[in-house]
Formats: C-alpha cells, sequence, structure tokens
C-alpha cells in the first residue's frame, strides 16, 4: 500500500544528499546574477524619509492604485513608498498605472521595474537595496489602510519599534 513515510525515511535523506544541494546551488546562482531594473520616480521624493514601505508587485498591479489612493487619505513626507513589479509582462500597465496615480492623488513614490520575475523574497529585497530610511516596512500588495489612516497608519508601527528595539 502506499503508505506516507516518515521525515526520517530513506527517500528524505537521498533527497537532501542530490536533489536538494543542486537546486541549493542552482538558486544560489540565478540569485547571485546582477540584477537590471528600471527605476521611476513619480513625484518629488521625501528628503528624509524615516520608514520606506517596499511593496512587491506581481499580477495584481492595481492594488497599487488602490494603496496610493488610501494613502493619500493622510500623506506623510517621513514615509517614502517603493513599489517593485515583480512581473514584467505587466510592465506598460503598471507605468500607465503609476502616472495616473501620481496626477489623481499627488503622493511621491518610486517604481521599481524588475527584467524578471524573481519571486516575492529576491523582489523585496531589490526594494530595500533602495530604500532610503532607517525603518524598512515590507509590506504585501494587498494590505490597505484604512480610509481615514493613510499613511498614519506606519506612525504607530515605528513608535512600537522606537519603544522596544529588540
Amino acid at each position: 500500500l502506499g503508505l506516507p513515510r516518515p521525515p526520517g525515511s530513506r527517500m528524505a535523506a537521498v533527497m537532501e544528499r542530490t536533489i536538494g544541494p543542486a537546486v541549493a546551488a542552482l538558486n544560489a546562482a540565478r540569485l547571485a546574477r546582477p540584477r537590471p531594473a528600471a527605476e521611476l520616480d513619480f513625484g518629488t521624493p521625501p528628503a528624509a524619509p524615516r520608514i520606506s514601505v517596499v511593496v512587491p508587485l506581481h499580477g495584481r498591479v492595481d492594488f497599487m492604485e488602490l494603496q496610493l489612493a488610501l494613502f493619500s487619505a493622510r500623506p506623510d513626507p517621513r514615509v517614502e513608498l517603493i513599489y517593485v513589479l515583480d512581473d514584467p509582462r505587466r510592465r506598460e500597465e503598471a507605468e500607465r498605472l503609476a502616472l495616473a496615480a501620481e496626477a489623481r492623488f499627488a503622493l511621491p513614490f518610486r517604481l521599481v521595474i524588475l527584467e524578471e520575475n524573481l519571486g516575492f523574497a529576491p523582489a523585496c529585497n531589490e526594494g530595500a537595496k533602495r530604500a532610503r530610511a532607517p525603518i524598512l516596512c515590507l509590506l504585501n500588495s494587498d494590505v490597505f489602510p484604512l480610509a481615514d489612516q493613510g499613511m498614519g497608519a506606519f506612525a504607530p508601527l515605528a513608535a512600537r519599534l522606537a519603544a522596544d528595539p529588540g
């Protein structure tokens, strides 16, 4: 019968010694390659941001527009917004949405456009490399502030971090 194998089975050991190292080496080589990316600034970036918010985008680039609309309810010049497009097929759509959002919401942000799909964590890393603030917030694109909070949603997070840096 097809009974499940316990985690310590022979098959797990074979995978760890054969396929695992090969996959790890391939992934390390993939992540070590230089990552060309276009960077577009919309509006004037904050002079001295306190918080950098990095938002990877994949598939649903329209979430960027919704987030910007909600953030614009309470702008904060101490918050830097960095969107990282991890879906090159959506470049034209993302640029069009970004231009429209800049005109409608007058909220500065940067759009980093990756030339290939890297995945969530590497896209976050690409955004983090460009962050200028001492506090970094990695935010999913489907997370939205309450309508009246806008960018004020980040102030309590920064205060909590300041109160307990550990």
